[in-house]
């Protein structure tokens, strides 16, 4: 598929048709199918998906972290002209951590209570040789300070569970950017959080990283948290890219029904009245790479065509209206065969016609 064709010379990361298989007692699991997005640098990508989907995995397979029953089958991971996928595990060592920092969405995967926090922070740039201690601990409190804690000084001398769950995920935040790394991902970063600490957070974060021009990938189940801060977003569902797009084509034209669907069931209290929308069925359990598409038991847009056919993932139509000719836009891909039906109908498209 041609997604990675034609990209801006400040592609950062360019992720090309990953396959991810995970071996259980029961059968192989195929988590990832054909995966392929890539980001720029400076720029927010969020990955949007319900549990299971493959948003978290896809990641943690270009960081080497998969674990022992996870493999990758097939694909490329390009980033700054070297292939993640191909390089061995001491190299990639060098990589993560210095060049590439990560937010885990647990604290207890992304701290370790027995450390304190200032020895945390420091530790990635002592690790890398990013620089001497006295220049590491100076690092720390500056960052400690820009992540907006309280009293840096004090806290440097905390252990984690001395913190709210807003201060860890700050710090976690902190160790992530410790190295100045190129590009930082983000798993779930406030899912943990109240509303309000999660609106702090990600205003931090989204800052830290403006200031060091860092391109950003955040794996979010929620809407409104990727429509805030995400300049585009990827919709995954069953380990496949369903849409990529900007984030005002996701909110104003949703070109696939799986996004349309977790568009209209996406909670907005400023709409008392919206009824709650649900997506009727479940998704299918991955022990075979999907036929078709993998949507089409759940879609009500679904012809006999999308069971028997995997769609690719294309370039959708600009509005003629805005192009004055109609031609494909580089801007906005969905995997779908009925794509130009979902956007003709636009807001009067439904999710369940059955």
């Amino acid at each position: 598929m041609g997604l990675g064709m034609g990209l801006a010379p400040d592609t950062l990361l360019d992720v090309r048709g990953l396959e991810v298989v995970f071996a259980q007692p029961d059968g192989p699991v195929y988590a990832v199918n054909g995966a392929s997005f890539h980001v720029r640098r400076g720029e927010w990508l969020g990955i949007l998906g319900e549990s299971g989907s493959g948003k978290s995995v896809s990641l943690l397979s270009i960081l080497g972290l998969l674990g022992d029953n996870g493999r990758v089958t097939a694909g490329e991971a390009w980033f700054d002209g070297e292939d993640l996928l191909r390089l061995p595990e001491r190299h990639l060592r060098t990589i993560r951590g210095r060049r590439i920092g990560v937010v885990f969405q647990s604290v207890s995967a992304g701290l370790n209570p027995f450390l304190r926090v200032g020895a945390q922070v420091m530790e990635p740039m002592l690790q890398h040789h990013f620089c001497g201690k006295a220049e590491a601990r100076q690092r720390a409190l500056a960052l400690l300070a820009e992540m907006g804690i309280p009293d840096p000084e004090t806290r440097f001398h905390s252990f984690p569970f001395e913190l709210s769950g807003g201060m860890r995920q700050r710090v976690m935040t902190a160790v992530a950017l410790a190295c100045d790394p190129d590009l930082l991902i983000a798993d779930e970063p406030t899912t943990a959080l109240d509303t309000t600490v999660q609106v702090q957070v990600l205003r931090v974060l989204r800052d830290a990283c403006a200031r060091r021009r860092m391109a950003t990938i955040m794996v979010t189940h929620d809407i409104g948290v990727a429509a805030n801060v995400c300049d585009r977003v990827l919709v995954m569902y069953a380990g496949m890219v369903m849409e990529v797009c900007p984030i005002d084509e996701f909110i104003e034209r949703p070109a696939h029904p799986y996004t349309l669907a977790l568009r209209a069931s996406h909670l907005d209290v400023r709409h008392r009245r919206k009824p709650l929308v649900s997506i009727p069925g479940t998704a299918p359990v991955l022990r075979e790479p999907p036929r078709g598409c993998p949507f089409a038991e759940r879609c009500a847009f679904a012809a006999d065509v999308c069971r028997r056919e995997r769609p690719p993932l294309m370039p959708l139509a600009e509005p003629a209206a805005a192009a004055g000719t109609g031609a494909p836009s580089d801007r906005h891909w969905v995997a779908c065969h009925r794509a130009k039906e979902v956007v003709a109908l636009g807001d009067h498209a439904v999710v369940d016609r059955r």
